[in-house]
């Protein structure tokens, strides 16, 4: 960022990364990308800039900050599934929430509800820091599992199908 300063995917990457470790700059990097469009998301997380930045603000202490932006951002994911949308950072989004806010059942439901939707990405949850409360319950690390499964599956089956493409036929 410092050579390029106009680079806008290395900015994209730098406030995602710095809100995942929840850098001191993290704030600072994320809303502008709130401001400039508060329904963005990165290339890492499920979870929009506007509910990254409100997880590093509870952790500062500005929980009625915080819970507005997470009620903004779960009342356009609900509205947006209402509307037919079938994407699956949707439920993502709830479920993160749900998680940070200490509402398991609903963290749950919603994180199955993305799976049956197709999101398949064990690395990535894993270490989510949304669902750090929840990481180590049996039920996540089964949901982990599943997906670990469900990725290999797929993996054997692209690499059975185009073996040039996949390193399986060298």
């Amino acid at each position: 960022m410092e050579r390029n300063p106009s680079d806008q995917e290395a900015r994209y990457f730098v406030a995602e990364l710095a809100t995942v470790t929840s850098a001191p700059d993290a704030v600072a990097l994320i809303e502008p990308l709130v401001r400039d469009a508060e329904e963005g998301r990165g290339d890492f997380l499920a979870e929009s800039y506007r509910t990254q930045l409100a997880r590093l603000l509870a952790e500062r202490g500005d929980r009625a900050r915080a819970d507005s932006l997470w009620d903004a951002s779960a009342a356009l994911a609900r509205r947006q599934l209402a509307a037919g949308n079938e994407n699956p950072v949707l439920p993502m989004e709830l479920a993160a929430i749900a998680a940070i806010r200490g509402d398991t059942t609903a963290a749950f439901a919603s994180l199955e509800q993305s799976y049956r939707m197709g999101w398949k990405d064990p690395r990535v949850l894993a270490l989510d820091p949304f669902f750090a409360s929840v990481r180590r319950t049996p039920r996540f690390q089964q949901q982990l599992v599943r997906m670990r499964a469900d990725v290999d599956t797929m993996r054997r089956a692209a690499t059975a199908a185009n073996p040039q493409l996949m390193g399986g036929g060298r």
